[in-house]
C-alpha cells in the first residue's frame, strides 16, 4: 500500500538540499522526485563514488557563492536517469530560496507533478 513513489516529492535546501541527496541513494526509488536547491557544492568530489537516485532538479541562483552546479553528480547516474538544473538569474545568491519567488517555485512545482 501506501503512495506511489511517483507521487513523492521531497525538497532539500542548502544543507537540506545535501541531505536529501544522500537521502536518495538510502530510499534507492527511481520514480520519487527530489528538489535540490543550492544543494550542491564541493563535497560532490569528496564521494567520487556516490550516485543519487531518482527524478532530480536542482536550483541554483547564478549568483550563489555558496552552492555550485550540480552536473558534476549528475553525470555519473546512469544514462535515462532524469535529471534538470534550473540556473536562476534572481540575484539573491544563497538567499534566493529563502522566500517564494515565483521563478524558482513554479519549476517545483512541475517538477512534482511529474
Amino acid at each position: 500500500g501506501g503512495v506511489p513513489d511517483k507521487h513523492v516529492t521531497v525538497v532539500g535546501f542548502s544543507k537540506g538540499g545535501v541531505i536529501a541527496l544522500l537521502a536518495s541513494r538510502v530510499v534507492g526509488r527511481d520514480q520519487v522526485n527530489w528538489i535540490i536547491q543550492a544543494g550542491c557544492g564541493p563535497w560532490i568530489e569528496r564521494l567520487p563514488d556516490f550516485i543519487p537516485r531518482g527524478h532530480i532538479l536542482s536550483q541554483l541562483d547564478q549568483a550563489d557563492d555558496v552552492a555550485q552546479s550540480c552536473s558534476s553528480l549528475f553525470s555519473r547516474m546512469p544514462e535515462g536517469s532524469i535529471v534538470r538544473e534550473d540556473t536562476l538569474e534572481l540575484g539573491s545568491g544563497h538567499g534566493a530560496f529563502y522566500s517564494i519567488n515565483p521563478e524558482w517555485f513554479e519549476g517545483a512545482v512541475e517538477w512534482a507533478g511529474k
